[in-house]
């Protein structure tokens, strides 16, 4: 039987390679207990490996979840605030038709400061229909992106039978409160004058006015200029949308807050201030802006009719808060149950990958005294002699 000798090479790689062994063994238990992971690739456990992957994809949906839930309740909030706010404006215009019906001693100059209030009230209740999370305007549907309702727009339109240059270079509104909706009418008498007519009543406002190429003509609370060279019987058209026109749509926006269950989170401004889609909805802003009207004309049989109409307001508000109610119940029980499926699933990928700490570190002890004595005998085993280089 052949005798292998051993060289001292063989001896020296052998003893290297058994070092180097315990040095990985060291290393990957230093590693364990650092990151106290159990499994750190896939090698290390494949079966274990792909239950945790599959089980951290299952948690990251339940976290998108409970993010479409904050969004959900975020909005929800902004939608209740903004429907409180409403009813409040509501009831104090209420308060005011209420007042002017019930004083004896009412006149113009009165029903001019109730009108005058109760315009700054619709103008807070667009701001308020205006209302905005973050970019998006709650209120306006899929078109988020711009303010669905606008305070009165003024336009002008040269007459078709013009014959002088004249332009209307600017228009804009100066005393939202002095707005009629009226249609209005500017006459040139001669190129140097001009009546201002109230088509809509069949009046004339005022007449022989001195025209000044670019200077400010105000009717009405609505300011324009006219500048260029106008003739002798051209004309100008003024007209103004009513406040409270909506451009946004009834886009119903849903969320995905479990799996497979989509719920809708906005509040569409047609809907919730116009009363579409609703049974006896009612355009509230149009009930202020008949209101005022009311009163600057003395209409006291419109301004009793108008309380039934304010209470349907309110009732129309109040139901939208029930809607938004009913929502934030669902959301926080969806969130409930969320947060407990998270959690869940976070102990079982700890169960699969964790290591017990105490176990890691004993067993990273007793790695390290192995490799502490390898490398003691590494030492002796490679210490050189001169028998070792005559070998």
């Amino acid at each position: 039987m052949p005798i292998t000798r051993v060289t001292q090479s063989i001896l020296h790689s052998s003893t290297a390679n058994m070092v180097q062994r315990q040095q990985r063994r060291l290393l990957d238990a230093q590693l364990t207990v650092a990151t106290q992971k159990r499994i750190r690739t896939l090698s290390d456990d494949p079966t274990g490996a792909g239950q945790v992957l599959n089980l951290r994809t299952q948690l990251a949906q339940t976290q998108q979840f409970l993010r479409n839930v904050d969004r959900a309740t975020s909005l929800a909030n902004a939608y209740d605030t903004a429907l409180s706010q409403a009813d409040t404006l509501l009831a104090r215009a209420r308060e005011l038709v209420v007042k002017e019906l019930n004083t004896a001693a009412t006149s113009d100059t009165t029903r001019e400061v109730t009108a005058v209030e109760i315009i700054g009230l619709r103008e807070q209740l667009i701001q308020i229909a205006n209302t905005r999370v973050g970019s998006q305007f709650i209120f306006a549907g899929h078109a988020s992106d711009a303010p669905p309702f606008s305070s009165v727009v003024p336009s002008a339109a040269a007459g078709g039978g013009n014959t002088g240059t004249g332009v209307v270079s600017q228009i804009a509104v100066s005393d939202v409160s002095r707005v009629t909706g009226h249609q209005y009418q500017i006459v040139f008498t001669s190129p140097a004058s001009f009546d201002v007519l109230d088509v809509t009543q069949g009046t004339t406002l005022s007449a022989g006015n001195v025209f000044t190429p670019g200077a400010n003509i105000t009717v009405a609370g609505i300011t324009l200029q006219v500048t260029g060279a106008p003739a002798a019987g051209d004309t100008f058209d003024i007209t103004s949308t009513a406040a409270g026109a909506y451009a946004g749509d009834g886009g119903e926006i849903r969320l995905e807050i479990e799996d497979g269950v989509l719920t809708p989170i906005n509040l569409t401004g047609a809907q919730t201030f116009l009363g579409a889609g609703l049974p006896g909805g009612l355009d509230i802003m149009d009930l202020l802006n008949d209101v005022v009207e009311a009163l600057r004309g003395g209409d006291e049989a419109t301004l009793a009719a108008s309380l039934d109409r304010f209470d349907a307001a309110q009732r129309q508000i109040v139901g939208q808060q029930a809607v938004i109610g009913g929502r934030q119940n669902l959301l926080d029980s969806t969130v409930a149950r969320l947060e407990d499926a998270a959690l869940s699933t976070e102990n079982l990928i700890s169960s699969i990958e964790d290591v017990d700490l105490a176990e890691a570190i004993s067993e990273f002890t007793r790695v390290e005294s192995a490799y502490q004595a390898s490398l003691g005998a590494a030492a002796r085993v490679i210490q050189p002699s001169l028998l070792d280089f005559l070998r």
